[in-house]
């Protein structure tokens, strides 16, 4: 997956757009912790809970997200597993509009 992470320049902030920049591809293991289907503003939309593990890699931040084509988990906690910066355990929740388009 791709890791990558949110940066905005004066000219974005005006303009109102997100920028995702793409920093390096990781090998992760997803598991699916807890899901659910809802709607809100009338748009059927899809939320669902993840671990992502992978190597430890100190670049890897909260706020950051992991991508992989259309799929996008968004990193809400990390723990270093016991300490010893050999492994990370991500919380990251992906969500998805049913039916939509959804941007990068």
């Amino acid at each position: 997956m791709r890791l990558q992470t949110y940066e905005l320049e004066e000219a974005q902030i005006r303009e109102g757009r997100q920028v995702w920049v793409h920093k390096t591809e990781l090998w992760v293991r997803v598991r699916t912790l807890r899901g659910r289907l809802s709607v809100r503003s009338g748009v059927d939309e899809s939320l669902a809970t993840h671990e992502v593990r992978l190597r430890y890699a100190a670049l890897v931040d909260v706020g950051m997200r992991f991508r992989n084509g259309t799929r996008v988990l968004d990193i809400h906690s990390i723990d270093n597993i016991g300490n010893h910066n050999r492994w990370l355990s991500c919380v990251c929740e992906e969500r998805r509009l049913l039916g939509g388009n959804e941007s990068s």
